[in-house]
């Protein structure tokens, strides 16, 4: 089976998320399973949040103690105003930061080395309905990202994310969604 590489919108100014209102099950899926089946649901699970002078040493905390590897920066009115995954905590830029700016680890902040809402872009939930995981996951590959957000245009909020951990844990599959985009075949090979 052929798939698709899913299109990527930018957030509005006032982007917010949804809340849940239920639980969920997990079950082992398929590649040809219906994207939403690998999807975090935000009308059902929290979103994990954090404010943009949240230190990224709480922030890291607080993805270790929720279980995520990724935290949607918020303002008071949760307007979405970034993200920060454990990657941005833990890889090159809070050491890019320090010899930029100066001063210590300690005082660094999510505002300081999160993913501008400018610079995110989010799967549209209507295109998700009618795909399966192999699309998302060949969608992640080709944009190189370990996360993907999902928009409800209806409510014009941030209504799901996709996990490449999340997509590994419920397909039972080794994924490497690092790699930039190329046959897909060939990651179908790899995951065999």
């Amino acid at each position: 089976m052929a798939y698709k590489t899913l299109s990527l919108s930018p957030l509005d100014s006032s982007m917010s998320f949804c809340r849940p209102s239920m639980s969920y099950s997990e079950e082992k899926v398929s590649l040809d399973a219906p994207a939403d089946t690998v999807m975090t649901d935000l009308t059902r699970v929290s979103a994990v949040t954090a404010s943009p002078m949240c230190s990224i040493v709480m922030a890291h905390d607080r993805m270790i103690a929720n279980g995520v590897r990724m935290l949607i920066i918020t303002d008071q009115k949760d307007h979405i105003l970034g993200l920060v995954t454990d990657t941005d905590i833990n890889g090159e830029k809070p050491m890019s930061y320090i010899r930029e700016v100066g001063g210590s680890h300690d005082e660094i902040v999510t505002r300081d080395i999160m993913t501008p809402k400018e610079k995110l872009e989010a799967m549209s939930m209507n295109e998700i309905k009618n795909s399966t995981v192999g699309d998302v996951v060949e969608t992640l590959k080709s944009v190189g990202r370990q996360h993907a957000l999902v928009m409800n245009e209806e409510t014009g909020r941030i209504c799901g994310i996709f996990s490449s951990s999340q997509i590994i844990h419920l397909t039972g599959k080794e994924i490497d969604l690092s790699a930039k985009s190329g046959d897909f075949s060939e990651l179908q090979s790899a995951i065999s």
